[in-house]
């Protein structure tokens, strides 16, 4: 998800104005019911929203996901 926030940052530049772009992809998939078939996908988007809300800057968020990436995928 991080290289999506920072293909979107130009036309979003605060985090105030990614979040509401994360939260009408997160709408839209709990619409179509992408809860229920791509949880992970649901998880990752309100991991973004979280991040987001608790940034300073698009680059912060963005290097904080990075972080989060790397972590989920020793989990795995």
């Amino acid at each position: 998800m991080a290289k999506t926030i920072e293909l979107y940052a130009p036309l979003y530049p605060t985090p105030h104005q990614m979040v509401l772009l994360v939260e009408s992809w997160l709408f839209a998939a709990q619409r179509d019911g992408m809860t229920v078939r791509r949880p992970d996908y649901i998880e990752a988007l309100r991991r973004v929203i979280t991040v987001l809300r608790f940034s300073k800057s698009i680059p912060e968020a963005v290097a904080l996901l990075r972080k989060q990436e790397v972590e989920l995928a020793r989990r795995r």
